[in-house]
């Protein structure tokens, strides 16, 4: 049964309290209630043992503010609620202010039972917090008192990595001082990566409430520490962090771990075992070294798995007496494998003793030298076995002492090799048949004991003085307590020729390839010699080269390089190739179409053929190649040398193909370059012929014709000289290249000088030297001698008529071939017609001046006529005629529209003799019929003129002459431009000419009155561009 409730009432009502007695037992409280009016009262029954209090707000000598005064004077802290009929706000907030926990109306006891549930309940609240703050309070001064005890330290941090708290423990360890910690993140005291992944472990233990441990190492103080951490939830915001040096710990562990993992890493068995004998430690070696695991061999007596029964009992028990005593045993014992092989093994057994002296425990190292006892004892079996192979083997073996560098022994067939006997060989210096230094065979012996370097490619002298290419295989051996080193010789010479062919096949194949490859980008002969030097070089040696091209039976030197150097070719004549001579090898190269190789040439040889030309030195040996295309020698590749013996048969394998492919592209580009050729020739002749077809002028045909000569046939100078048929002189009618004007005074009478015989003989002259020529007068006397080196002329006929000479020069050496000459020829041709068109030309010219003079005289005769019929206007014609051609010339007409205008003008009235004399005549006005007749004298003219083809051009002025620019003319009605500006001049001209002149129906008008009325009908009769331009003309 719950205790009752036990209540003071302060109320002064019996009424009231009843009622709060009752309200509250009706909502289920069991009550010890206590009812007092007066403040001795209320201070008695608070020494009661009481629950809650409930006080009215005003009673006659006490009120319920007093009582709460006086409670919480005397100390105690009970839910004290008021209750009153009615009561202010403040003073309610002042009760509240005081420590009431509620108020209520006494109008409103539905809210009493509630109000003191609440407030017991917060009471309970008050008493459980005050019991746990003292709780707390004793915590903290334990954990104090144990803070106060520790060496660990501790840190408070929040979430985010904050130093909040740090506990006064063992400060030492800090890396930083408090004050510069408290308030700083973990960033400043470890690296950003570290302080990362602590970040993340704080958040990870706040979210999982589970601690959390970590290690690392710190700088404090400049001493590396290592700390174990244990961090720990404290709130839900932060963790506590405590932090332990473990320094000693880990520099311990560190130490046992490099012992332990030096031991298990050592090559050598190794085994601990007690004091007596029992294995209580192997390494990994151990197992490897008997087949025992770890579990198999700790726990057992070594005897017991691992003794082959080899040694006698005494042997082992002397061992065991040694260790036992104190000391070490270093020595050679066989044992037995697990898997029952039988092992050799260097053992060392050592007593640990601790600091009384004590044995504790015996290590025993065991090395494995089983493979050196065999080794040992396959040899000692072998020497007998060597002795006899070394003897009978067919290599070729040496003996060397590395000390002495002598030859200790050398089997028969190394006697044989070298061409000494084998006692001959015994001592005999190893660096007599080393073609390298004595130096460098002790460095080759060195290595080969030192750094076990087997394998030698070397060359040795025989005893006839032969070298040899070899290869040596080489090793240490022992024979009768010697180290000395033997050596198997291989005769690699012949292998080492075959490569070293195989790599220059290889290699000039690879020339061949891009030499083809360079000579398909050039038709330029030139750059194909130079091109295949370049590459030749690369494939063969040589002193001299040279290419010949063969035309015919004459051979050329197209391209001779000597060391390198080019060599001019055109002072090397041509030759021709006497195929009976059998003496010079380019000649049989030729005839045989085969490669000829000159082992050594005498002097004979090379005048013969042509090996002293351009040379200072004189050529030993050589190849004169055929170059073959289409099966036909186009000429020759010489390959030339000072040394004898120099080429050989093999040289002819490869230099064929090279010599071939050439051949292929000289021909091609000769092919290009004579089409070439052609089609500039035919260039030049086109230009020629358009010239002399499309110009009648003879500077520019000449011209023309002899700078084209020059261009295509390769020449400095040219010239023509025509014959004077009545003087029988050659005279100078054009000339290009000359440097001196002297040669335009040029006259040469026939049959004299150089160019007179070739006139008068009708045949051509070619002088390619002038050195060797006889004196040409005119050329001597203006310094040409000096000046050209090479004169060719040739006559110029027409019809099997001479008519002049085409003269050509040249200030360096000519060679001239067939091509060119052809191109000459048609050169002369074409020169011969160009004179005898121009000729032609300045007859029909002068034919045609005598008729169009004939024509001027006939239209000037008209005119003349046509004054005499008309007395009144004679004189007219010629003056308008004068007056219109100086306006035509004002207005910038072209002097050849001239001579158009100047007869139209002269026939501006030939169609007046359409008109009738009555009409014409007629000394009064005219009816209008006699108009229109008179105004048809227009068109008249252009009926009498239209059918002659050369009036047809100075139509314009008889046909419109009496149009008007505003249209109102006749007989065409034609306005503005539409009238022809030959007409449109002549006809201010014309009516100038009538308003200034006397007429029978009229006096001659004053300039000034005709000034005015020419302006006054500007744009209207005349066209105003014209009217301003002739009155200027006229003042």
């Amino acid at each position: 049964m719950l205790s009752p409730l036990k209540v003071l009432i302060v109320e002064d009502s019996d009424l009231d309290a009843e009622l709060m007695i009752l309200r509250l037992e009706n909502e289920g409280f069991h009550l010890q209630p206590t009812r007092v009016q007066t403040k001795e009262a209320f201070l008695t029954a608070l020494s009661t043992d009481l629950d809650l209090i409930l006080s009215d707000w005003s009673l006659p000598q006490f009120s319920g503010l007093d009582a709460l005064k006086l409670m919480k004077k005397q100390g105690f802290d009970l839910p004290f609620i008021i209750i009153s009929g009615s009561i202010g706000e403040e003073a309610a907030l002042e009760a509240l202010r005081l420590g009431a926990y509620d108020y209520l109306l006494k109008d409103r006891p539905d809210r009493l039972g509630q109000s003191v549930r609440n407030a017991l309940e917060q009471k309970q609240l008050q008493v459980k917090n005050r019991e746990t703050q003292e709780a707390l309070a004793a915590s903290e001064a334990e954990l104090r008192a144990l803070f106060a005890s520790m060496q660990d330290l501790v840190l408070v941090l929040d979430h985010e990595g904050n130093y909040l708290k740090i506990a006064p423990t063992n400060l030492a360890l800090l890396a930083n001082p408090p004050e510069k910690l408290i308030g700083f993140n973990l960033d400043t005291v470890f690296s950003p990566q570290q302080s990362i992944e602590y970040k993340r472990i704080i958040k990870k233990v706040l979210l999982t409430k589970q601690s959390e441990s970590i290690e690392f190492s710190l700088n404090v103080h400049g001493e590396n520490k290592w700390f174990s951490t244990t961090i720990s939830p404290m709130t839900s915001d932060s963790v506590i962090w405590v932090e332990r040096d473990v320094t000693e710990r880990k520099k311990a562990e560190t130490s046992v771990h490099l012992q332990s993992a030096a031991l298990n890493a050592a090559e050598n068995a190794i085994q601990i075992t007690d004091p007596n004998g029992i294995i209580e430690w192997v390494n990994p070696a151990f197992t490897k070294l008997t087949g025992y695991g770890v579990n198999e061999a700790i726990g057992k007596n070594p005897k017991d798995i691992i003794r082959s029964g080899m040694h006698s009992e005494e042997y082992y028990e002397g061992i065991w007496d040694l260790i036992q005593s104190g000391k070490s045993y270093h020595g050679e014992v066989i044992n037995r494998r697990k898997d029952g092989s039988i092992y050799y093994e260097d053992t060392s057994i050592t007593p640990l003793k601790d600091v009384e002296g004590k044995i504790t425990h015996f290590i025993t190292i065991k090395q494995d030298i089983t493979k050196r006892k065999n080794e040992e004892k396959a040899l000692k079996d072998s020497e007998e076995r060597y002795r006899a192979l070394f003897k009978d083997n067919q290599s070729v073996i040496l003996l060397i002492n590395p000390d002495l560098g002598t030859i200790e022994d050398a089997n028969p067939s190394a006697a044989r090799f070298y061409g000494w006997s084998v006692e001959e060989m015994r001592g005999l210096k190893i660096s007599q048949i080393n073609v390298v230094s004595e130096n460098e065979v002790i460095s080759e012996m060195h290595k080969t004991l030192t750094e076990k370097k087997n394998f030698f490619t070397r060359q040795h002298r025989l005893r006839n003085g032969t070298i040899r290419d070899v290869e040596i295989y080489s090793g240490s051996i022992e024979l009768e307590d010697k180290t000395l080193l033997y050596a198997l010789v291989n005769d690699i010479t012949d292998r080492k020729i075959a490569e070293t062919s195989l790599r220059d096949n290889v290699f000039r194949q690879e020339r061949i390839v891009a030499l083809s490859a360079a000579l398909t980008s050039t038709v330029d002969l030139n750059v194909i010699f130079q091109t295949v030097e370049h590459y030749l070089r690369q494939m063969i040696h040589y002193d001299a080269f040279a290419f010949t091209l063969l035309d015919e039976k004459v051979i050329h030197a197209e391209y001779i390089s000597h060391h390198g150097h080019e060599i001019d070719t055109n002072m090397l004549p041509s030759r021709e190739i006497d195929a009976d001579i059998e003496d010079c090898g380019r000649t049989i190269a030729i005839k045989t179409k085969k490669t000829f190789i000159g082992e050594k040439f005498t002097w004979q040889d090379c005048v013969s053929n042509d090996l002293i030309l351009g040379f200072e030195e004189i050529m030993k040996s050589g190849m004169y190649i055929p170059m073959l295309a289409d099966g036909k020698v186009i000429g020759t590749l010489d390959i030339l040398s000072v040394e004898e013996n120099k080429y050989q048969e093999k040289d002819t394998q490869w230099i064929d193909i090279v010599a071939n492919l050439i051949a292929l592209n000289i021909q091609n580009a000769k092919l290009f370059n004579h089409a070439t050729r052609q089609l500039a020739d035919l260039a030049a002749l086109h230009a020629i012929d358009t010239a002399v077809t499309t110009s009648h002028s003879k500077d520019e045909i000449f011209r023309v014709l002899l700078e084209q000569s020059a261009l295509r046939l390769g020449v400095d100078a040219a010239c023509i000289l025509l014959l004077d048929q009545n003087t029988q002189t050659l005279n100078y009618a054009y000339g290009y290249g000359f440097s001196s004007p002297t040669i335009q005074n040029l006259k040469v009478k026939m049959g004299e000088s150089y160019a007179g015989k070739v006139a008068l003989e009708k045949k051509s002259l070619t002088l390619l030297d002038f050195s060797r020529l006889e004196k040409i007068e005119w050329l001597e006397h203006d310094g040409f001698v000096n000046e050209f080196n090479a004169y060719i002329c040739t006559p110029l006929i027409m019809e099997n008529e001479i008519i002049g000479v085409l003269e050509i020069f040249h200030r360096s050496k000519l060679n001239p071939d067939p091509e060119w000459y052809h191109f000459l020829e048609l050169i002369t041709g074409q020169t011969a017609i160009a004179v005898s068109h121009l000729q032609l030309f300045q007859d029909i010219q002068t034919a045609n001046i005598d008729l169009l003079k004939a024509y001027d005289a006939t239209i000037e005769g008209w005119s003349q006529a046509m004054d005499l019929r008309d007395k009144e206007t004679e004189g007219h014609t010629l003056r308008v005629t004068s007056l219109a051609l100086d306006l035509a010339r004002k207005l910038g007409i072209d002097e050849n529209e001239l001579i158009h205008y100047r007869r139209g003008a002269l026939l501006h009235d030939i169609g007046k003799l359409g008109v009738p004399d009555h009409i014409l005549h007629k000394p009064g006005p005219l009816t209008d019929d006699e108009w229109i007749i008179m105004k048809k004298h227009p068109i008249f003219a252009f009926h009498m003129l239209n059918d002659i083809d050369y009036l047809k051009p100075a139509l314009d002025i008889p046909y419109c002459h009496h149009e008007k620019w505003d249209g109102s003319g006749y007989p065409r009605q034609l306005q503005g431009e539409q009238i022809p500006v030959a007409a449109r001049i002549f006809s201010i001209v014309d009516v100038w000419d009538a308003l200034t002149s006397d007429r029978p129906y009229r006096s001659a008008w004053k300039k000034d009155k005709v000034f005015d009325y020419l302006q006054s009908e500007s744009g209207k009769y005349f066209d105003p561009m014209i009217v301003p331009v002739f009155l200027s003309m006229i003042k």
